[in-house]
């Protein structure tokens, strides 16, 4: 049984770092996706009718 436990809090050790490491991972900021996207300069005139 001791080894049973032990393997159990490895477990939750290894999983708890684990957590630990995806909770580091930085959230994109506003305006951090400017680069990819352009808009042209006529964005707001109305569209032609086709």
């Amino acid at each position: 049984m001791k080894a049973e436990v032990g393997d159990l809090i490895d477990f939750l050790i290894s999983k708890a770092q684990k957590e630990k490491i995806v909770n580091h991972i930085p959230k994109p900021k506003v305006g951090s996706g400017k680069v990819f996207f352009k808009m042209s300069r006529d964005f707001d005139e109305p569209s032609e009718a086709v």
